[in-house]
């Protein structure tokens, strides 16, 4: 609000116009005080004496609209207008009231109008970019935030709006620094905070980042937005209570909140919390039900895939996913565009991109693949959306490639130049919409031919996908309609396996694992989140019907184990006999102790792939049954390559049966165990330069058919 004494026509002089200032700048003081009955009342007694009196109407104008009177606030500063055309104030007060009542268009003049009597007007630059940040034209918002931090530098909430639109055009970086400045103006902006601790965790700062949200939440406890963003974070970082807590909290305070709903559906999930899961099951079904009309879709692509959701759901939930993506970056996309030459090749150059190179599976399954790639016909190049942890892993990997570029500093667009920059032309996308995905840079096609590979288990519905790398099993004739991609079908197994893993040489005994020395041990070492009710509940049979067996289990937190052990309870089965390995954090410590393991136990929805590879590595089979879906059919693909396609099942009541009868028959596990072990040798499942090679066949095709002016199409590589 601005009080404006200018002067004005009428016919007040003398000690009348002292006399009416005075009461004039009372009734300001009541205004600003927030007595706005009090403010109108000395207004209107003014306006009586004075009815021509551009400042009063003003001032009476703001308070009406104050009031929530748009009518007659509205109707009091065309008045004013039509007395006093050049007030600028005016204008921006009535351009603010038609915004209010709807009328965008003319608010729209009127602030502008204001801005050409007074481009100082701070305020109308403040209205005008955020008219155009909500109609998604972030460069035209930047333009007016900028205006307005020119007269106003210490204005906390302008850094916060310029660093929002800056982010919407994909200039991450550029957002940190004003957000950076929105909080040196004002270190108490829990938005401001909030903003820029996501973007510090999504660089792999995640307790910084989770440090600031916490800090955010406390300046601001009843936003439930603040909440929510704590409780992802957490849930990234693994602390899934903390995180249930926060997601439950943000709940608490909108209950309306689809995103928290669903997010903390996901959180039970991974806690094995599967009566409160069941709780939220109707607003992640809510979700696919909207992802299958075209709608949005707050379910992630990743989690339907731990449910009994058929292929139909989970293309309409990835693209819907993918619209979101392409939104996000439709602004981004206007200012980034590449030119690609397809022309010939001395060497093809080959762009690994991932948020995993880390200690992560992907990490441990695909290693050795990056140095035996031939160096005479391709050039490998790592590009890493993960913070370097130093492992052992990643140091492979980074040995293995020509080149590596650590883009996780950079914002979508830097990230997108650099790999066009670097001239990759096929780029396998290792992460899909998976943990701290960065499909936005993906969107902007940096690489001419682009490939989902290995990690992501379904399709990713999206236009930037042109292909995905599968094989025979698990991807059989009536799957292939539910998948955007052109299909690449490999002759062997589709995933990339190390055949020379580390392995502590000294191993373990069952005592120091806490093992029964002569009890049977089957063992899972699946993440919670793949447990179901369903799977979990014929685990339990099976040790009923096993008597000294026990369940060897993956660490986890506390609260998990406790859930556990009260769903063995309620089955009849003491919790005892639930054995929860000890954490190692060496993959040489872990495969170590996998065979004193008897027999390994597949998960239903989202079935195990590394873990199971490592357990067959190390001889111990493994049971499962035949999958509905890409992220179910994991380890049959594995058992089937290697040889003992006995281990597959048809259905649960089989896997229930042949895993009492493999326990009650140590003669017939062993005959199967020795078949494993030796299987490992003949078997293209361990083969990682044979599998390298295909690969390279899938690479080269794939350009020749991008080279020729070719849609993507489908590929069947045969073993050369």
């Amino acid at each position: 609000m601005h009080a404006v004494f200018s002067e004005h026509p009428g016919p007040i002089k003398g000690s009348d116009a002292r006399l009416m200032k005075a009461e004039l700048e009372r009734a300001v003081s009541l205004h600003k005080a927030g007595r706005h009955a009090e403010a109108e009342q000395s207004y209107r007694a003014l306006l009586a004496r004075s009815p021509r009196h551009p400042p009063v109407l003003y001032l009476l104008g703001l308070c009406r609209l104050e009031q929530g009177d748009l009518g007659e606030g509205s109707g009091l500063l065309r008045k004013l207008l039509k007395l006093a055309p050049e007030h600028a104030d005016g204008h921006h007060a009535l351009g603010r009231a038609l915004l209010a009542s709807g009328q965008v268009s003319q608010a729209e003049k009127m602030l502008k109008r204001a801005l050409r009597l007074d481009p100082a007007l701070t305020d109308s630059h403040v209205a005008l970019g955020n008219l155009e940040a909500q109609r998604g034209r972030p460069e035209r918002a930047e333009a007016y935030y900028r205006d307005a931090l020119a007269g106003a530098p210490g204005h906390a909430g302008l850094w916060n709006n310029l660093a929002n639109v800056l982010r919407a055009q994909g200039r991450d970086s550029e957002a940190l620094e004003a957000w950076q400045s929105a909080l040196k103006a004002d270190p108490n902006n829990a938005e401001a905070l909030c903003n820029q601790a996501i973007r510090v965790a999504q660089m792999g700062r995640v307790p910084e980042g989770i440090e600031q949200m916490r800090r955010a939440v406390a300046l601001k406890p009843d936003q439930a937005e603040l909440h929510y963003n704590l409780g992802i974070w957490l849930f990234f970082n693994k602390r899934f209570v903390e995180a249930a807590e926060a997601l439950e909290e943000a709940l608490r305070l909108d209950p309306s909140f689809r995103k928290a709903a669903i997010e903390l559906a996901h959180t039970y999930q991974y806690l094995c919390d599967w009566d409160r899961l069941a709780e939220l099951m109707p607003a992640v079904e809510t979700e696919v039900a909207r992802a299958r009309q075209g709608g949005d879709c707050d379910v992630s692509p990743f989690f339907v895939m731990s449910f009994p959701f058929d292929e139909a759901d989970r293309l309409a939930v990835a693209a819907a996913e993918a619209r979101a993506v392409e939104a996000r970056v439709r602004r981004v996309r206007e200012t980034v565009r590449f030119r690609h030459r397809p022309g010939p090749r001395e060497r093809l150059h080959i762009g690994y991109f991932c948020a995993d190179f880390r200690r992560h599976p992907t990490t441990y399954l695909t290693r050795r693949m990056y140095g035996l790639h031939d160096r005479d016909r391709f050039t490998v190049t790592g590009l890493s959306i993960s913070p370097d942890d130093g492992s052992p892993g990643r140091r492979d990997i980074i040995d293995g490639c020509d080149r590596f570029e650590d883009l996780l500093a950079l914002d979508t667009a830097a990230a997108a130049r650099r790999i066009a920059d670097l001239g990759v032309d096929t780029r396998g996308d290792l992460q899909g919409y998976r943990g701290l995905s960065r499909n936005g840079i993906l969107a902007l096609r940096p690489a001419p031919v682009q490939v989902s590979y290995l990690t992501f288990l379904g399709t990713l519905g999206a236009p930037w996908a042109d292909y995905m790398v599968v094989d025979r099993v698990m991807m059989p004739p009536a799957s292939e309609q539910y998948y955007s991609e052109a299909l690449v079908f490999l002759p062997d197994c589709y995933q990339v396996n190390d055949d020379d893993p580390p392995v502590t040489a000294e191993r373990p005994t069952r005592a120091e694992q806490g093992l029964p020395e002569d009890g049977f041990v089957f063992c899972s070492f699946s993440q919670g989140y793949k447990i179901d009710r369903s799977v979990f509940d014929c685990w339990m049979r099976i040790l009923s019907r096993t008597p000294g067996a026990v369940l060897w289990l993956p660490r986890s937190e506390e609260k998990l184990r406790e859930n556990l052990r009260a769903a063995a309870t309620s089955c009849g089965v003491s919790a005892d006999r639930l054995v929860f390995a000890a954490w190692v954090n060496d993959k040489a410590d872990h495969m170590a102790r996998l065979p004193l393991a008897d027999l390994f136990l597949d998960t239903l929805h989202y079935g195990a792939h590394s873990s199971a590879v490592d357990s067959l590595w190390m001889g111990t089979p493994v049971l499962t049954r035949k999958g509905y879906a890409f992220s179910s059919r994991g380890a049959e693909t594995l058992l089937r390559t290697l040889g003992v396609p006995e281990l597959v099942t048809e259905d649960l009541a089989a896997y229930e049966a042949l895993a009492v009868e493999l326990a009650g028959d140590r003669e017939r596990l062993a005959a199967i165990r020795a078949k494993v072990e030796a299987q490992r040798a003949r078997s293209p499942l361990y083969d990682t330069a044979r599998f390298t090679r295909n690969l390279e066949r899938a690479f080269t095709e794939m350009w020749e058919i991008y080279r020729s002016g070719e849609k993507p199409r489908r590929i069947e590589v045969t073993q050369g």
